[in-house]
């Protein structure tokens, strides 16, 4: 069955050529062959959901003013395969979970924009 699929642009189109068990595989967002290499992706079945990139955990052992951490993600991917991928999809979404003991929380999207404004 994966014969016919040689470089899938999406898990969705996996799962509608009827497989139906999860694995990681290298999707071609931007076309079969086209443009940018192929891309890792684990394809979650059978839903059809692209899991790209893994978990990240970052230690902070201390952290006392606004901005004094930073951690950059890095998903393995060009950006164009990545936009390719958001566009063919039907829902994006990215999950970001922190946990804290004896730290302060802060809105980290306001901050953003008052850096960016002065």
């Amino acid at each position: 069955l994966l014969t016919k699929l040689i470089g899938p642009e999406t898990c969705l189109e996996m799962a509608n050529a009827g497989i139906e068990e999860s694995m990681n595989v290298m999707l071609d967002p931007d076309g079969k062959n086209q443009g940018l290499p192929p891309i890792n992706v684990t394809c979650q079945m059978p839903e059809g959901k692209s899991i790209l990139g893994q978990e990240v955990i970052g230690v902070v052992d201390n952290c006392n003013t606004t901005g004094c951490y930073k951690k950059d993600l890095n998903y393995d991917a060009p950006t164009g395969q990545i936009e390719a991928l958001t566009t063919k999809s039907s829902a994006c979404s990215q999950s970001i979970k922190i946990e804290c003991t004896s730290a302060p929380i802060i809105d980290l999207v306001s901050f953003r924009q008052t850096k960016i404004i002065k």
